[in-house]
Parts: structure tokens; sequence; C-alpha cells
């Protein structure tokens, strides 16, 4: 006579050997593992948050419903998953970061010296989009002097002679290394998909006159297919303390 016959209803015998499984445990522990797209997209860390609540309610239902079930296990693994998403995406996002600065700050401070070398068609070149841009083999200089007078640079029709008329640019040329530049701090960072953009404020102290700016640069960079990969863009300058406009009308005037 076999054994299972002598046991009864309550047995933890029977229990163990048959235990219902719960789906919602092992919808938890999906849920956890959705969330770990926040490691590579920190904009999606309100998914492991809702998994994690997710995986909360599923626990406490279980787990006080007397029932002895088969995927708690599951269910708790579940629940560390977003948190793990979210310490590491934060960390990722925060090195990133710094990475991104340290790279921002490098293209910036590259084309304030060329502007401060007096140069001006690689400094313009910088600001336009990278497909807009003349190949590295062309010589700008005889190019943009024998640009038609109705040449158009990109699409918003800004000009290579307008380049000539803004500030800071025309400062910078003129003082050149006297003009002292420190980076303050960086005010904004933009994320967008393909495509970021970055603020950073300098100081500009002129030792002619003594006279000290503010102006804050902001660069994008946007991945292009053709070269592949990210291209940096100077998209705009900002003369913010004195605020100064930075495009002069034809008879060099303040617009």
């Amino acid at each position: 006579m076999s054994e299972i016959e002598f046991e009864a209803p309550g047995d933890p015998r029977i229990d163990e050997r048959y235990r219902r499984i719960s789906p919602m445990c092992f919808i938890a522990f999906a849920a956890g593992l959705v969330s770990l797209i926040a490691l590579i997209n920190v904009d999606m860390a309100a998914l492991p948050i809702l998994a994690a609540m997710f995986c909360v309610g599923v626990i406490v239902k279980v787990s006080t419903s007397g029932e002895n079930v088969i995927g708690l296990r599951w269910a708790y693994f579940g629940l560390l998953l977003p948190f793990i998403a979210l310490a590491a995406g934060f960390s990722y996002q925060q090195s990133y970061r710094q990475f991104i600065n340290a790279k921002a700050v490098e293209f910036v401070d590259e084309w304030l010296n060329l502007v401060q070398q007096g140069e001006i068609h690689r400094p313009y070149e910088l600001t336009l989009r990278f497909p807009d841009r003349q190949p590295s083999n062309v010589d700008l200089k005889a190019y943009y002097d024998n640009l038609p007078s109705d040449y158009s640079a990109t699409k918003n029709n800004r000009h290579f002679v307008s380049y000539l008329t803004v500030e800071p640019e025309i400062s910078l040329r003129r003082e050149g290394k006297n003009c002292k530049i420190e980076l303050e701090k960086q005010v904004a960072y933009f994320p967008a998909f393909r495509s970021e953009r970055i603020r950073l404020q300098y100081l500009l102290t002129f030792s002619s006159t003594n006279e000290q700016r503010r102006i804050i640069i902001e660069i994008k960079r946007d991945n292009y297919p053709e070269p592949t990969g990210p291209q940096w863009t100077i998209s705009n300058v900002f003369n913010t303390d004195p605020e100064l406009p930075r495009k002069l009308d034809e008879t060099g005037i303040f617009q």
C-alpha cells in the first residue's frame, strides 16, 4: 500500500507535491527584466519604478494569500532587477555626461582658439551642419573669396559675409590672445534621439580695456549616416552679460 493513501487533506507532503504555479510571479519577473532597458536609456527611468511597484504588489498578494505557490522566489528576483537597472543606469549616465561634457569643452576650446588666431573660414565652417561643410581638401579662403553675392550657406539664408559681423567673434579676433577665456560652467544639457545639445558659459576678459563679458556657447551633436557617428556643430552663441545682439547690420550698428 502506498504512502499517499495514509495522507490526509492539509498534509504538508501533499502541499509540496501539488503546489500551484503562480503566473503572476513569473510576470513580475518578466517586468523586472524589461526594466533593464533603463540601463541604456535613463529617460526610461519610470519603467523600473513601475516594475518594482508591480513586483511588490504581486509579492504582497501572494504572500498574504496563505497559499504555498511556485514562483514567489522569481517575483523577488524580479523586484531586485529594477533597483539594479536604476543604480547602474544612473551611474552610466553620470559617466557618459562627464565624458560628453569633456568632449564638448574640447571642441569649443578649439573653436575659440581658431577665432582668437584671426581665423574666419574654419570657425565659420564649424557653425554649419556637417553635410553643409566643405571637404577637408578644399582651400577655404579661395572657396569663400569666389562665392557669388547671392550665396546661401544654409537653408535659413545665413550668409558667410554676415558671419564677419557677429559678436563675440569680432572682439575675439581683434584682441587675439590678449583676451583671457575661462570656462565657468555647463549651463544646460538637452538630450534627444540621435542628437544632443550642450550649453557652456564662458567669461571673456579683454586686457586692452579690462572689459569682461559672459557668453554662452551652444553646441549640437548629431549622428549622421555618412560618415557614421557623431559630429559637433557650433549652433549658437549668446552674449548674455552684457546682453549684446549677435548680428550687426550693414552699417555696423547692432540690430
